[in-house]
């Protein structure tokens, strides 16, 4: 048995590859993005808007299944919840010296907002199945995604004012789950366009330091597919 799955492992590749139908998507979406944070803080952030843009390989492997790989560049944003009127420990000293409330410094910033807009490059990998061979074909489709995280950037807002960091100590290579669902269009024999709401989680924490945060985001991509000879 395990050389037999052993055989068939080394096959698949070239079954896939093999196959005559084949075709090639232009492909652009926009996502909200969320983070989820396991831990005792409420802060889940609050949804950001981001884009992603690339193209899908892909080939047929039986009448209703079909095999996709692809290349993207993605932007992921989100930003926490801002935070009002913070107090210092200093400043709630300064008011118990004297009998009062909290004595603001105005030199101290009291109100916070933190936003992340990171890059990666996100590899699909993809199976497709295709309800019906007609004009208007509903999809469901299941992949894992690896992610290259490429550069990204913190911003700190304050009633004082605003600093850039650049993000540090996230995870070079994160794995992401999608599911989505969708439809496509033949507008001619070797033409079709596609319109698709997909959900994306991050199954790698963005970093190692913390508490546990997931990115996961819910979208809209929309593309063009070319059938090749």
């Amino acid at each position: 048995m395990k050389q037999r799955i052993t055989i068939f492992l080394l096959c698949l590749p070239l079954l896939i590859f093999a196959q005559k139908n084949k075709s090639i998507d232009f492909v652009a979406g926009i996502d909200y993005n969320y983070r989820s944070l396991n831990s005792n803080s409420s802060d889940d952030g609050a949804a950001k808007i981001g884009y992603r843009f690339g193209f899908n390989y892909n080939k047929q492997l039986t009448d209703k299944l079909y095999f996709k790989l692809g290349l993207r560049g993605v932007n992921i944003r989100y930003e926490t919840e801002k935070i009002l009127e913070f107090v210092y420990g200093s400043e709630i000293e300064a008011g118990l010296a004297i009998g009062t409330g909290p004595i603001f410094d105005p030199t101290l910033p009291h109100e916070f907002q933190f936003f992340y807009d990171y890059w990666f490059l996100e590899v699909p990998i993809v199976g497709r199945y295709e309800f019906s061979e007609s004009r208007w074909s509903p999809f469901v489709e299941v992949g894992l995604s690896p992610n290259l995280y490429l550069r990204g950037k913190e911003i700190q807002q304050t009633d004082l004012g605003e600093t850039n960091f650049e993000a540090g100590n996230i995870n070079k290579m994160q794995l992401v789950g999608s599911v989505s669902f969708g439809v496509n269009y033949a507008a001619t024999e070797n033409l079709q366009v596609f319109a698709q709401p997909i959900f994306r989680y991050h199954l790698t924490k963005t970093t190692d330091l913390g508490s546990e945060e997931h990115l996961y985001n819910a979208g809209l991509e929309i593309g063009m597919r070319k059938r090749l000879k």
